[in-house]
């Protein structure tokens, strides 16, 4: 699933790392007033199009308040609610796939403090209901849906962070699934899909947050998987991207070593494994995107830095290494959450827009194109702003914002008004 006025004057940035003064100029774009939707407690979104009227509706799974519901996606932007459905006990992000291959958009999500994960049928008009409540090991997290074993059924893979395993559930084709079989991780796993090893197997990737390591767990065509192959991070590590970043034909990764300020580049051996990782400067608490925010072919990283809300940006080389970081201060005590690279006023410039979750604003800092960024303008949400989805929400080619309050159970939408 998908899993998202400007203005300023001479500016400086400092945070140890680098000074940075641009003269910048001012350019102005503006979101209308947000539309907040109410989504029951710690909502968490995702995007897809349930009932086939071609326009965007948002699943959301309240996390605090148990149950899951649809905004359905109505002309000019707006959204109208669905009628809600029981979930276990704190689901978490909704995934969206046809696993009965009826045509229908079905959703899987897991439930955190249940031990489950769910499956949930859709109709063709967008409602739902629960199918399967699979059994799962403890503190389940969905990391994704494929066909691992090539049958031409829809797969789940869910990491169990309380059981230091990985549960896959290999898919019959009709809403039913096989008994789990588990694989051993390291100590509080969380990751994604990718195939690493360039085989035409997808393989899963950890970062084990309380382990301090991150593991590859290779795909066997059989869709049954190779025990992991380890390597040394950071404090508590979380993984997000991987990229070929030295132009050598092998996928690299990059961590971000939440309590120690740094980013880790981990590049790979074509065979799942990598070399030891080479740690760069952030900022404190980082999580992060890769995107080509100068538009020279390499990609750069993005850290939104939690800690000390700052935004820190670090343009990348050709041979996998990358320089110091730029650092662009956010929302004082915004407790800046991870953000996403899209350009939102349509002039081909990478553009970041971040949550700011000790506050009610997300932060938009307009790129300039050569991988520097004016000042953030913020633009109202709700209370404890987490998750960005981006989309053009009323069909007038710009992009707009979906954002899950997590403290005020609500979703705000914020149509996107363009340049002025």
């Amino acid at each position: 699933m998908c899993g998202h006025s400007f203005g300023f004057k001479q500016l400086a940035w400092c945070l140890g790392l680098s000074c940075l003064a641009v003269a910048a100029r001012a350019d102005s774009l503006g979101f209308r007033k947000e539309v907040v939707y109410a989504a029951g407690q710690s909502p968490l979104i995702g995007l897809t199009d349930v009932n086939h009227d071609g326009k965007w509706d948002i699943v959301v799974n309240a996390d605090g308040s148990n149950v899951m519901q649809v905004l359905f996606g109505e002309s000019k932007g707006k959204f109208g609610a669905g009628r809600h459905v029981k979930t276990g006990l704190a689901p978490g992000y909704p995934y969206s796939a046809d696993v009965n291959e009826d045509g229908n958009v079905d959703v899987v999500s897991a439930n955190y403090t249940g031990g489950s994960v769910n499956v949930f049928l859709g109709s063709s008009n967008g409602d739902f209901k629960l199918h399967e409540q699979l059994n799962s090991g403890v503190n389940p997290s969905v990391l994704g849906l494929y066909d691992f074993n090539a049958d031409g059924h829809v797969d789940i893979a869910a990491a169990n962070k309380g059981g230091n395993s990985v549960g896959i559930y290999l898919g019959n084709g009709d809403g039913t699934f096989e008994t789990r079989s588990d694989y051993a991780a390291g100590s509080v796993p969380e990751g994604f899909l990718s195939d690493v090893n360039r085989d035409g197997r997808m393989d899963i990737v950890l970062a084990n947050t309380q382990g301090n390591t991150l593991s590859v767990l290779l795909g066997n065509p059989d869709g049954s998987f190779q025990a992991a192959l380890n390597s040394i991070t950071g404090t508590s590590p979380r993984v997000s991207g991987v990229f070929d970043f030295n132009f050598d034909g092998k996928y690299d990764l990059v961590v971000w070593n939440t309590q120690d300020t740094t980013a880790s580049i981990f590049l790979g051996n074509g065979d799942g494994t990598f070399k030891p990782g080479v740690n760069y400067q952030v900022g404190m608490q980082p999580y992060g995107h890769i995107a080509d925010v100068n538009r020279d072919g390499k990609v750069d990283l993005i850290s939104t830095n939690f800690g000390d809300n700052t935004v820190s940006v670090l343009l990348g080389n050709s041979d996998g290494t990358f320089k110091a970081a730029s650092v662009y201060s956010a929302t004082a005590l915004g407790n800046m959450m991870r953000a996403i690279v899209t350009d939102v006023n349509h002039d081909d410039k990478p553009d970041i827009v971040a949550p700011n979750y000790a506050s009610y604003y997300v932060s938009v800092f307009l790129g300039n194109g050569d991988g520097t960024f004016q000042a953030k303008q913020d633009f109202k949400t709700g209370a404890g702003p987490g998750l960005i989805l981006v989309a053009d929400f009323n069909f007038d080619g710009k992009q707009d914002l979906a954002v899950e309050n997590l403290q005020d159970a609500s979703v705000s939408v914020l149509l996107n008004d363009g340049v002025k």
